[in-house]
């Protein structure tokens, strides 16, 4: 088993384990507990993950949307109303992840979005606003 690199800590001073941006379990666990009796909110796995799902859907919709920008389809397969109804529900979906994703980054805490609700980023592509 790999043990941590052994430093001084920079909030203590002492030779110990550093664990986490230069401090040491004690000083990080106790900086964690002071920021929770504040009130602030505190690192959560769950929200970085949430935070990456949000990427990867903001990634798959601008590259669907430059997809469409790059590459001419000709009028047979698709109209051109067609084709911009399907730009401005890719641009409006992009929108709306970036409003959750903000949301999300800001209050630091998982925003509430039901899924399959309007606001829900996956459920943008297939509900129709006319």
């Amino acid at each position: 088993m790999r043990r941590r690199p052994v430093h001084k800590c920079q909030e203590c001073g002492d030779p110990r384990e550093i664990v986490s941006h230069g401090l040491c379990a004690k000083c990080l666990m106790s900086m964690r507990r002071e920021a929770d009796r504040r009130g602030e909110p505190v690192f959560d796995p769950c929200q970085y993950a949430y935070l990456q799902e949000l990427n990867s859907y903001l990634n798959r919709l601008v590259r669907a949307s430059s997809a469409l920008e790059d590459a001419p389809v000709p009028d047979i397969f698709v109209t051109p109303a067609d084709l911009l109804y399907v730009r401005r529900v890719l641009r409006e979906a992009v929108e709306k992840v970036q409003a959750v994703k903000a949301t999300t980054e800001q209050s630091g805490v998982e925003a509430d979005v039901e899924p399959g609700s309007q606001e829900d980023p996956v459920n943008a592509l297939t509900t129709r606003s006319g």
